[in-house]
């Protein structure tokens, strides 16, 4: 019923391997010349020498290739063992530890893994040595991506660990049928108390660990739902396939070529001696006389060279660790035309600070309006620290006509150092920041300096430092809503344990907090959004919504039930969550930045080490550069600069409108022809920025590619998705086919 959890990329069983090789081979007309070549020595009628002089080469060409690729498939064998027989932990029933190979991992163990293993089969997290119920995971040999991803356990197995109790509890876990999205899992756990009816609970993502993930922390325990093929590593995986160099297709052509020339001159040989007799004979005898123009010698050369090659890249003391997994295309790393790069965690270290925020109309800088925000808050927080200590009690939800300054300053700061998902650890005695998202630390940070310190977290409550008492505020964490790239925003309802107020906090792209608070209020947040990221700003804008204790009742037994839903769970689910954020009370807007540079005059991410003359090094090499980002264009444009992707003396040309039409673009690329930025606008004239991440995908066509791709010209690929990242890179060589037959059709009208 289920996969075996066993690895495998080898191409060829010890069945398949002479004929899938051999047929490889003899697809190439150059080989499948010389095949014909030998057959026809078999015959007295059409030997011309001896035999051996031509079957010779073409054995030890074929053995060269045979053993290449026999060598090449060992190696991918010996890999696949390694991981195959990599120990792991397993639970046994009794609550004692055992020990499994990944390949005897099946569907309902329950798996240990530790810090630094890589994930077996896709898990559901049990349980994890971390305090607060929660670890991360690293991604990047999974989507690519270096940033840490947040995972959490389900709090009923977490306790039931911690009692001594999970191999003893009564439950169970259902999961959608295996597909390939890694961003998306649904699935159930049941689990009952005593002989009560099963309470389920709603997973989701965060509640994962897929293969081919590694564990950054700690170890955890996990409940294997997919196996083997199941798995979302192997379903996006391609079958091993044998690739052929672009050079050995180029000489098969010319050797055809040269076929047709040799067959040319044995009929002008043939016609010259006359056509007489058993004429196709001596026409044959005169083709293998002259067989000698498509030298066999060459090939043997090449092969050779090839095996040379893989071994000088795997023994190179100047590129340490690299392994050449395939002989039969080294040559190709020559000849690289194009290299398609991400920006954040490539180009750029994702290291951020605060800069400057917007409450209402007013900025306030961090460096020259930090007194003026210390006593706003000691004023704001005279009375009450606590968050929306404006609204009265006793009326209700009502508060006073107009919120004051330094209440909607504190409130801000209050957000910043509650809405995210960041955990505090100790680390040498001192106090560290573990999160997915540098720019959720920057916030948190600055949170601290202004006497809102993150103390404490775990899934049930959050700790903060008060400015004036310097006493812990605690929050009890009613329920959290993760970032995701199709929200474009997290939220987090929290009880406040003094007062016992409700409060949602909203933060995100000002398109999506925008539609949770009132027009004007989101004509300010986007002016506001607009002012920061004109200085290179990563911009997110904050709301936030006191909710009453029947008013939560009724909103979480319809979330729960939402959450249970067997169909249409998570369109039901932000229906819900929809309802929550609405008539939300505007805070404010937050500009976080790179580490500055001293490359650009106005301060970017902080490039990594050797970014520049890496860059420099490839344009010298005649090699395109793209960058591909998220970004909005100004923040592209500084990165642009000072990564020497584009020079001071060259000019930008924006193309802030993706035309389907080839021939419009190329006449706007002849404002500037060697360097272009692709920008997409949004809706109504704004600008789409790094988290208006919107759900459609326009991306370049193959003709509009293909246009740009034409000469020697750079681009800035901006808003991109991470599915139009695929995109670009995925149809990169259909472009340039599309490329090569535009200049074939213009070459022939010149004609």
């Amino acid at each position: 019923m289920f996969p075996a959890n066993r690895i495998r990329n080898q191409k060829y069983s010890f069945f398949t391997f002479l004929p899938k090789v051999l047929y490889g081979q003899f697809s190439q007309f150059y080989n499948f010349f010389f095949l014909l070549v030998c057959i026809s020595q078999c015959f007295s009628a059409l030997r011309v020498g001896f035999a051996f002089t031509y079957i010779v080469p073409l054995v030890f060409v074929l053995g060269v290739t045979l053993i290449k690729e026999a060598y090449d498939d060992i190696k991918r064998a010996i890999r696949d063992s390694e991981i195959n027989n990599e120990k792991y932990g397993k639970l046994e029933g009794d609550g004692r530890v055992g020990e499994a190979a990944s390949a005897d991992i099946k569907v309902g163990d329950v798996i240990q893994v530790k810090e630094g293993q890589r994930v077996p089969a896709d898990l559901v997290l049990l349980y994890t040595t971390g305090k607060t119920g929660t670890t991360f995971i690293k991604t990047d040999q999974l989507d690519g991506e270096t940033d840490w991803k947040l995972r959490k356990s389900v709090p009923r197995t977490q306790a039931a660990y911690e009692a001594g109790k999970l191999m003893t509890m009564n439950g169970c876990v259902t999961a959608e049928m295996p597909h390939k999205d890694i961003y998306k899992f649904q699935g159930t756990f049941y689990s009952t108390e005593g002989f009560g009816e099963p309470v389920p609970l709603g997973l989701d993502l965060s509640h994962t660990l897929w293969a081919d993930t590694v564990l950054t922390c700690g170890f955890a325990l996990g409940l294997v739902i997919y196996t083997g093929t199941h798995t979302k590593a192997q379903m996006n995986a391609r079958s091993p396939r044998s690739k052929i160099g672009k050079i050995d297709n180029e000489i098969s052509w010319i050797s055809f070529v040269l076929f047709v020339v040799l067959l040319g001159l044995a009929l002008a040989i043939l016609a010259a001696n006359g056509i007489r007799g058993e004429w196709y004979l001596l026409y044959t005898k005169y083709v293998l006389l002259l067989s000698s123009i498509i030298p066999i010698s060459l090939r043997v050369n090449l092969d050779l060279a090839k095996a040379w090659y893989s071994y000088g890249i795997s023994t190179d003391s100047s590129i340490p660790d690299t392994v050449a997994r395939n002989t039969t295309i080294p040559e190709d790393l020559g000849r690289i035309e194009m290299l398609l790069s991400d920006k954040t965690g490539t180009l750029t270290q994702n290291e951020m600070e605060f800069k400057a925020f917007f409450v209402d109309n007013a900025k306030y800088e961090k460096k020259e309006s930090q007194r003026e925000i210390m006593e706003s808050i000691s004023s704001a927080t005279h009375e009450d620290a606590a968050p929306m200590a404006d609204y009265r009690k006793e009326l209700g939800n009502a508060r006073r006509s107009r919120r004051t300054r330094p209440e909607q300053i504190k409130d801000l700061t209050i957000s910043m150092a509650l809405c995210h998902n960041v955990t505090p650890v100790e680390n040498a005695g001192k106090q560290e920041f573990q999160a997915a998202s540098p720019d959720e630390i920057a916030l948190v940070k600055y949170a601290s300096e202004l006497g809102y310190m993150l103390a404490y977290r775990d899934q049930a409550v959050i700790q903060v430092t008060t400015p004036v008492s310097r006493e812990l505020d605690e929050y009890e964490i009613l329920l959290d809503f993760p970032f995701t790239s199709e929200s474009r925003k997290m939220g987090i309802l929290l009880r406040h344990s003094k007062t016992q107020r409700i409060i949602y906090f909203l933060k995100g792209a000002e398109q999506a907090v925008g539609q949770a608070v009132s027009e004007d209020s989101a004509a300010k947040m986007r002016e506001a959004a607009e002012d920061l990221s004109m200085e290179g700003l990563r911009t997110l804008s904050f709301a936030e919504k006191l909710v009453s204790s029947e008013e939560y009742q009724a909103w979480r037994a319809e979330y729960d039930t939402a959450c249970a839903a067997e169909r249409d769970r998570d369109a039901r689910k932000a229906e819900v969550r929809g309802k929550l954020e609405s008539g939300m009370e505007y805070l404010g807007v937050t500009g976080v930045e790179g580490i500055v540079t001293s490359e650009c005059n106005r301060g970017v991410d902080k490039l990594q080490e050797n970014v520049a003359k890496t860059i420099e090094a490839l344009k010298q090499a005649g090699i395109k550069v793209w960058m591909l980002t998220g970004d909005k264009i100004e923040t592209a444009c500084c990165i642009g600069i000072s990564s020497g992707l584009k020079s001071r003396a060259e000019k930008y040309h924006i193309v802030r409108e993706i035309h389907e039409d080839k021939y419009i673009i190329d006449n706007e690329l002849k404002a500037c022809p060697r360097f272009a930025i692709f920008g997409v606008e949004g809706g109504a004239g704004e600008e789409r920025g790094a988290g208006d991440r919107r759900t459609e995908h326009r991306s370049l066509s193959g003709p509009v590619r293909a246009t740009v791709l034409r000469g020697d010209r750079k681009a800035l690929r901006c808003h991109v998705l991470p599915l139009q990242s695929y995109s670009e890179d995925h149809h990169h060589e259909k472009a340039q086919a599309i490329h090569r037959n535009e200049d074939r059709r213009s070459g022939r009208r010149r004609k």
